[in-house]
């Protein structure tokens, strides 16, 4: 493996290469056939430019590179990024809200999710942010996050008990 600069750089896309290790890590190989594994993909923007500014840490969370738009990239590396990111930012989509209940400052929601039923504890109201657009993103008890990417295209009754929530 190559020793790290310390200087953080932008990635350029052409001449870069991101692929998975055998035991599914990522590894970054630029234009020279260098090869830096152990990689950690952290977005600067997860919520608003989730594709945008993406920084490549190393094992010790040392910045080896940012890559401006993980859409310019190759699609072989882009599909070896997203897996990861993917993995990392674990967000299941809410599909339809089944029902709310409250009680002693936690509020209980059963959820219907791209990823199945859930049952989300989330601690008060400032654990619920809404973003541009109609987006709203419910962060659980255990930090694990919940998109809605338009909650007025929501059924009638799932809006109305988020509506009561926001």
């Amino acid at each position: 493996m190559k020793e790290l600069s310390t200087d953080a750089r932008f990635l350029d896309p052409r001449t870069i290469r991101i692929e998975e290790d055998p035991f599914g890590g990522l590894v970054l190989v630029d234009g020279t056939g260098d090869r830096i594994g152990g990689l950690r993909p952290v977005r600067a923007f997860p919520l608003t430019a989730p594709d945008r500014h993406i920084s490549l840490l190393d094992a010790e969370g040392h910045e080896v590179g940012v890559i401006r738009d993980a859409g310019e990239l190759d699609p072989k590396s882009r599909e070896a990024l997203e897996g990861e990111l993917e993995m990392v930012y674990f967000m299941p989509r809410v599909l339809r809200i089944r029902s709310v209940l409250s009680s002693h400052g936690m509020t209980t929601w059963e959820l219907e999710t791209d990823r199945g039923p859930r049952t989300v504890y989330v601690r008060d109201r400032n654990d619920i942010r809404r973003l541009r657009g109609g987006r709203v993103v419910m962060t659980d008890v255990n930090g694990v996050k919940y998109d809605i990417p338009n909650w007025r295209e929501l059924d009638k009754r799932s809006s109305e008990m988020l509506e009561q929530e926001m």
